[in-house]
């Protein structure tokens, strides 16, 4: 009797964690061979390591139907003066940065747009924006451009009137 063979389905997100652990190699591997220390590379890293088990949780959760509330929009806080700079490594906010510090991961670019067509990830992009504000860094990092409209952040409200004086 002969064994049929039926090739595993992935989900979006095992398929996102596969391709961000890719990634995650390609980069180690531009890390060896730099020979210098950038103090990016951590954060890069540890970022690199969030994003598919993120999104993965999100998907269990969108499963089982136990997706968060929708926030409600916060009015803005009163405004106070400017606190002191602090000092403080951030990842770049350029679009395709990574690509142009490491260009060996513009590979997998295809990848991550070929994840956009899963029925899957469709219907939880459409289902809640914390899916998309969890892949549009990494978009954005890969130079991955024009976002799909399901990945688009949501328009920001106009803000608020100022308060009116109250003569006397």
């Amino acid at each position: 009797m002969l064994n049929s063979f039926s090739p595993l389905r992935l989900s979006p997100a095992e398929n996102l964690v596969a391709v961000m652990a890719t990634l995650r190699a390609v980069f180690s591997r531009h890390v060896t061979r730099a020979q210098s220390v950038d103090p990016l590379f951590g954060l890069i890293w540890r970022y690199l390591g969030r994003v598919g088990p993120r999104l993965e949780r999100l998907l269990v959760r969108w499963r089982a139907g136990r997706l968060p509330a929708a926030r409600t929009p916060r009015t803005p806080a009163p405004t106070r003066a400017p606190l002191a700079p602090v000092e403080r490594l951030r990842l770049p906010s350029a679009q395709g940065w990574l690509i142009r510090r490491v260009q060996p991961t513009a590979q997998l670019t295809g990848q991550l747009q070929a994840l956009l067509d899963d029925d899957e990830m469709q219907a939880l992009l459409a289902a809640t924006p914390l899916a998309g504000r969890i892949l549009r860094p990494l978009f954005r990092m890969l130079g991955i451009a024009p976002l799909p409209p399901e990945l688009r952040p949501p328009p920001t409200p106009p803000p608020a009137p100022p308060p009116h004086a109250i003569s006397a």
